[in-house]
């Protein structure tokens, strides 16, 4: 990256917020804190770092701040080969009238939580949402805080939300950013899958749409700066393998 951030990467967190957009998720900050990579705002950036987001640089390298003492480095936990078992566990785990409950909060059916394969981990008393690579193997469990607060099993990969027996009578499938926003596509009767964030899961996706052909594809996007370019690079790849 230019010698900007150094080597080492961390997660910004609700306590220490992207300096950028301010938020708490998503966006990654250097050890040192010279720079940045937030996917909602591209105003002011160096330039995109792929699906991390843009690059902004908050000080030059040289400029070190005096009273820095200790630099934690954060390593990305190894993937894991047991998510599917945990998932499948998680779910086995629920309680009658959980999921109802969870639909209640959210606006949602409990039919397309369940088919979302929505499971409660009472270890983190939060619930658990699978995500899938394109072959529909559970790569990635995100989790769902009652606060609403949401954050990934250590060792997960950023995947897809893909419901059970998605595209399999053809037709039209919706694109969305998030398992619920996939819900409730299924509520209105469409056929839907979710990416993790606005600007993940572009092969994934382009791979399933080799295989499903469905006669439509829309972009169900945010409408900030962050959702809409995120839409239209996905529109793009899939223009071009199309």
């Amino acid at each position: 990256m230019n010698g900007y951030g150094g080597n080492y990467w961390s997660r910004v967190t609700r306590v220490r917020a992207c300096p950028i957009c301010g938020k708490g998720d998503l966006c990654l900050i250097s050890a040192d804190g010279t720079a940045a990579i937030c996917p909602r705002v591209r105003e002011g950036s160096l330039k995109r770092c792929g699906e991390a987001g843009w690059l902004h640089v908050l000080r030059p390298c040289n400029e070190r701040r005096h009273d820095q003492r200790v630099i934690h480095v954060v390593t990305r936990p190894a993937p894991r080969d047991d998510l599917g078992a945990l998932a499948s566990q998680w779910q086995r785990a629920l309680k009658p009238g959980q999921l109802e409950k969870l639909g209640d909060q959210l606006g949602l059916s409990v039919e397309s939580l369940r088919s979302l394969n929505v499971g409660w981990s009472s270890a983190h008393r939060a619930w658990s949402f699978s995500m899938k690579n394109a072959d529909g193997a559970v790569v990635g469990i995100r989790l769902r805080l009652a606060s609403g607060r949401k954050f990934c099993v250590a060792g997960s990969q950023n995947a897809l939300f893909i419901p059970d027996g998605v595209m399999e009578a053809g037709g039209c499938l919706l694109v969305c950013e998030g398992a619920t926003d996939v819900a409730a596509m299924l509520d209105l009767g469409f056929q839907g899958i979710g990416r993790p964030n606005c600007s993940g899961g572009t092969d994934p996706i382009v791979q399933i749409v080799k295989r499903k052909n469905p006669r439509r594809i829309v972009i169900v996007a945010d409408g900030d700066e962050a959702g809409m370019n995120g839409g239209e690079r996905l529109a793009s790849a899939l223009l071009a393998h199309s």
